[in-house]
């Protein structure tokens, strides 16, 4: 007998090991995806991992069906999920959930029917029992997911049992159908047919003079095309024709009809080879030379240095050698920009990857990167599509490789994505290439220590001067009374002179939302969210307050809740606040907002780049995502309108991500002929960050941000593991950390920071515990690792403790 140990998408410590029924033995290889039953009733898509002899010592379940021909899993990318599993310290079925297309993913539903055996008196139904009868008796049958929501119940689960254990109702299991691949009808002249025949053919079809031009159509299409198979839509068009015609054709034997797969539509290379300046040239010297003996290089290049035509030009080394690249930008939103770009210089050879993509699109990419006909030589994505299953990768690219934005939070795993990129290019034996103007502190540190070879691009392309960047002291001018809302008299004056010059202006605040919080004037009371510990921010355009971490939402109040003063006021100012006070000054203006409310539907952040580009819009108003490498012309000012909310945040990062966001942001200035502005708003100008900004001193900034991490223990010198503890009650979550801390600081001494609670104490209902653990460099990780592991298990089995969910965060953000 043999056995397949197969991984399922279960936050499960461990594989499940299943017999292979004996006429898929031979057929059934690592990688596959199967179909099993776990448990007593839940079936479930996994993963085969492995393949043994080695018989448990319990009854096996057989796998239930294989449902592909082939692995839809390389061996490669089953090493490299391990890693990734061990790494950040969570289950392999995590990573299979982050790994797979939703249509991959397969999974039983428990339905629910009335059991037509049992006859019984409904009054021997208690109230809730006969509300679930009732419902069944008009739909037959249902999801238990959809009963809850049928009858408003949060659980319905007990009443369920109850009525199953007393036999009113069955429970069966369902597999969710999956999704399959968008394909079309292509029809071709029979292979057996010798092309002689074809006169036999039109005489018998002289009778019928549609379907014998339809006939003549084909072969002129298979003529001109190059190809027997052709599409049945453009024979159809052709010939002005309908199917009833064409399926005549095929009746009659004289046409064979196929599904393929829709093949992407063939895209031309409308730009020739990139010709790089000496600048680029040497940067691309330097890359190559620190690949030599490092596998990663950090490419260092101020802002509109061409850092993407150095990008371009290593891709077509390695389309030239037929390997793959992987090119990753940090947002989902910079993708259709950039795919546009790298279609115009390399054709239907690329393909864009990311989680807005539709069920359909991201299965039909991952059986593209399977088929060695039709695989994309390169992939342009987020961070998700470190998962893609690559064969022969030669490069891998991390665009703005210091945003924050390459790493997942929840749901685990927790990965950083330029690090898991860097061990992704590893494990393919390929290079990986990081690039930045404002490169994070630990990658720097890399190419300064030797671990990464180092590249720099310091001047602007064809000569472009950086901008002229200024701190503006808005201390004056609010004592004075002299803003203007969020503006102050300098940053209004310039915002007209650009507009009167017909450039474009460029406004930066990092808050979405009308009004950050609604304060009674009389008590002070704010409205607060009721699952989070968090106020409720207005946003005007729908008229409500809401929470911006569980969702909730409620109308704005009238009157104070605590007091009943009708002395309510809007402090603090949210992107659609600035956007509206900013319409009132200047009426002419064409203002636009860009934001996660702005955004939210597809394709809607590329239409407002286009209107954009266009000159359709004046004044772009926006969050972070107006600094994250966009390129945009005319551009004369970007105003940063309050840099003080970025430096005083509670995190060691803080000071660095400043610096990193107002200079990206400053970035977008001056980027052709003349040289830019930019204004950047503060109670605290002469605050070193902010001097650093203006004066482009990004190794001064480097140097004491590091010498401040090393004293404090923070990376790149130390590594850091937050355990994240949640529970519904406060005291559970505080006795389970107490315990747990007590156990690791018996153990870790010093390196163990807490207990205390998260920046926000609850959230979605849950109270956050944290507990930091600081790991210094030389120690064994493997073995800390094992030991945290350890002490988390020993505290599930506690009888106090086992209900509070904890969970692993490896180099947090």
């Amino acid at each position: 007998m043999r056995f397949a140990d197969v991984i399922l998408p279960l936050a499960l410590n461990q594989t499940f090991t299943y017999l292979i029924p004996e006429d898929w033995r031979d057929g059934l290889s690592q990688g596959h995806r199967v179909l099993v039953q776990f448990g007593q009733r839940k079936i479930y898509a996994g993963i085969v991992w492995r393949i043994h002899d080695d018989a448990p010592s319990y009854d096996v379940k057989p796998i239930l069906d294989i449902e592909d021909e082939l692995p839809i899993v390389t061996s490669t990318q089953l090493q490299y999920w391990h890693w990734l599993s061990d790494y950040y310290m969570c289950s392999m079925g995590e990573v299979l959930n982050a790994a797979l297309p939703a249509a991959f993913k397969m999974q039983s539903e428990t339905v629910v029917r009335i059991n037509p055996e049992l006859e019984f008196d409904e009054g021997e139904l208690k109230e809730d029992e006969f509300m679930v009868y009732d419902l069944l008796l008009k739909l037959e049958s249902l999801k238990i997911s959809d009963l809850g929501k049928q009858l408003n119940w949060k659980n319905p689960m007990p009443v369920i049992r109850r009525m199953y254990a007393e036999g009113y109702v069955n429970l069966d299991e369902e597999v969710k159908g999956t999704i399959k691949p968008k394909t079309e009808r292509r029809v071709r002249w029979p292979e057996e047919y010798k092309d002689e025949l074809a006169e036999d053919a039109f005489k018998q079809l002289s009778r019928a003079k549609v379907q014998s031009e339809l006939l003549l159509a084909y072969f002129q299409l298979r003529e001109s095309e190059g190809t027997p198979w052709v599409r049945e839509k453009v024979l159809l068009d052709k010939a002005k024709a309908n199917r009833t015609t064409l399926k005549a054709l095929i009746d009659k034997g004289w046409l064979e009809e196929l599904s393929f797969p829709v093949e992407p539509p063939k895209i031309e290379v409308s730009k020739g080879d990139v010709i790089l300046t000496d600048d680029q040239l040497k940067s691309v010297a330097d890359i190559q030379e620190g690949w030599m003996e490092k596998s990663t290089s950090l490419l260092y290049g101020v802002t509109s240095s061409g850092k993407t035509e150095v990008y371009f030009h290593l891709i077509k080394q390695q389309i030239e050698q037929g390997r793959q690249s992987l090119f990753m930008v940090p947002e989902i939103a910079l993708t259709a920009q950039m795919t546009q770009r790298l279609q115009n210089q390399f054709g239907d050879d690329v393909a864009a990857y990311h989680s807005r993509m539709s069920d359909r699109e991201r299965l039909e990419l991952w059986e593209r990167m399977l088929d060695p006909e039709r695989r994309p030589r390169v992939i342009l994505g987020a961070r998700s599509s470190i998962f893609l299953p690559f064969d022969r990768l030669g490069l891998v690219i991390v665009d703005e490789e210091h945003e924050s934005s390459y790493k997942q939070f929840d749901p685990a795993p927790r990965y950083q994505g330029r690090d898991a990129a860097i061990i992704l290019a590893h494990y393919h034996k390929a290079k990986a290439l990081l690039g930045s103007a404002t490169p994070s502190l630990e990658s720097y540190h890399n190419a300064e220590v030797g671990k990464y070879g180092y590249a720099e691009l310091k001047t602007r392309y064809s000569g472009v001067r950086l901008p002229v960047v200024e701190a503006v002291d808005i201390r004056k001018d609010t004592a004075r009374k002299q803003m203007h809302g969020p503006f102050s008299p300098r940053l209004l004056e310039a915002i007209k002179e650009q507009l009167e010059a017909k450039n474009k202006v460029i406004l930066f605040q990092n808050r979405r939302g009308f009004a950050p919080v609604i304060i009674c004037q009389s008590c002070g009371h704010s409205e607060q969210c009721v699952n989070c510990d968090i106020t409720l921010t207005y946003h005007k355009y729908s008229h409500q307050l809401r929470c911006h971490y569980c969702g909730y939402s409620i109308d704005p109040p009238q009157r104070c809740n605590s007091c009943g003063s009708f002395e309510l006021k809007m402090q603090g100012a949210g992107t659609e606040k600035i956007e509206e006070e900013l319409q009132l000054i200047l009426p002419q203006a064409r203002i636009a907002r860009m934001d996660l409310d702005a955004t939210r539907k597809k394709n809607a952040f590329q239409k407002l780049v286009d209107r954009f580009e266009r000159g359709e819009i004046d004044v772009l108003i926006g969050t972070q995502m107006v600094t994250k490498g966009l390129d945009f012309d005319d551009v004369g000012l970007v105003g940063v309108l309050s840099a003080d909310s970025l430096l005083n945040f509670p995190e060691f990062r803080a000071h660095e991500r400043a610096y990193q966001l107002m200079s990206q942001v400053a970035g977008r200035a001056g980027r052709r002929e003349e040289r830019g502005l930019v204004l950047i708003q503060s109670f605290q100008p002469d605050h070193q960050i902010i001097q650093q900004v203006t004066t482009y001193s990004f190794e001064e900034m480097f140097r004491e941000q590091r010498a401040d991490r090393k004293q404090y223990h923070y990376p790149p010198y130390h590594r850091i593991v937050h355990i994240e503890m949640r529970h519904v009650k406060v005291e559970v979550v505080s006795d389970a950390a107490d315990f747990l801390a007590g156990r690791l600081t018996s153990i870790f001494g010093k390196r163990v920071l807490g207990p205390e609670f998260a920046p926000i104490a609850r959230v979605r209902g849950q109270y956050h515990k944290r507990i930091i653990i600081k790991l210094e460099s030389g120690i064994n990780l493997a073995k800390a690792k094992g030991a945290l592991q350890t002490e988390v298990k020993r505290l599930q089995f506690h009888p106090q403790h086992r209900k509070v969910r904890v969970y692993f965060d490896v180099d947090p953000q």
